[in-house]
């Protein structure tokens, strides 16, 4: 996972927005699954080209809750803050 800000509220990833949007996918789970986080991002790195279309598949393999996931990972205003904190 790396993640850049060239400028406020605009992010970038060496692989473009894919990547950046499975980045912030990991980092609601991070954020909200801190004890079992690691096997969905482990199961999205195996499927790298994929990223963030297989979220949904490593959301049910790590047992976390996809639409929870979902809802905070497509809250631009969330992800921000989120990000942030992270960075």
């Amino acid at each position: 996972m790396l993640i850049s800000c060239k400028k406020a509220g605009a992010f970038t990833s060496l692989h473009g927005t894919p990547e950046v949007e499975g980045d912030i996918w990991q980092l609601c789970a991070m954020k909200h699954y801190p004890d079992n986080y690691l096997l969905f991002l482990s199961c999205m790195s195996i499927d790298y080209k994929f990223v963030p279309l297989n979220a949904e598949d490593c959301s049910a393999e790590a047992e976390l809750d996809y639409n929870v996931l979902m809802v905070i990972s497509t809250q631009s205003t969330k992800n921000l803050r989120l990000l942030i904190r992270f960075l």
